[in-house]
């Protein structure tokens, strides 16, 4: 599983290409690979595709990450409004 962040953010952190990597909140830890790429905007990370459980070390995928709150307005996801952050694997 890849995780894309930005360049900036990637040196604040000592992060590089290639770099295993742990995405974490109050939810969960996830491990992925990291991907820098101006593509995506400073202060943002970006993660795709669809894997099953097996391809994580722990088990827990980017979902996991995701809070249940709904919006305020027609009770809609939020899964774009999730605060993260990132840290190398040591």
């Amino acid at each position: 599983m890849t995780l894309f962040l930005h360049p900036e953010d990637g040196a604040i952190r000592g992060i590089c290409s290639g770099d295993r990597i742990i995405a974490f909140n109050e939810l969960a830890e996830v491990e992925f690979q990291a991907e820098l790429t101006e593509l995506v905007a400073k202060g943002a990370v970006a993660a795709q595709g669809v894997f099953a459980c097996a391809s994580s070390k722990n088990g827990w995928l980017v979902n996991a990450l995701h809070h249940q709150r709904l919006s305020d307005m027609g009770a809609a996801t939020t899964l774009n409004d999730n605060t993260i952050d990132v840290k190398k694997c040591v």
